[in-house]
């Protein structure tokens, strides 16, 4: 079951740090910010981060056998 998060001042700090922080724990991430740039900028993180995830997750499976 995915879990959901609805995380408020997320363009910088503490909440930006935690949206991040939550999307790689395997959360659905919903931000609120007003600055559009920024949202763009968090979105790609999370992206590159769950991709990263995806790689990482993809090696060990293949390292085991």
């Amino acid at each position: 079951m995915k879990r959901n998060v609805l995380i408020t001042g997320t363009s910088t700090g503490v909440g930006f740090e935690s949206a991040v922080l939550f999307a790689q724990n395997g959360y659905k991430v919903y931000a609120t910010m007003r600055n559009l740039k920024k949202a763009t900028e968090l979105k790609e993180k999370i992206e590159a981060e769950q991709q990263a995830m995806r790689e990482r997750t993809a090696h060990q499976n293949y390292t085991k056998y």
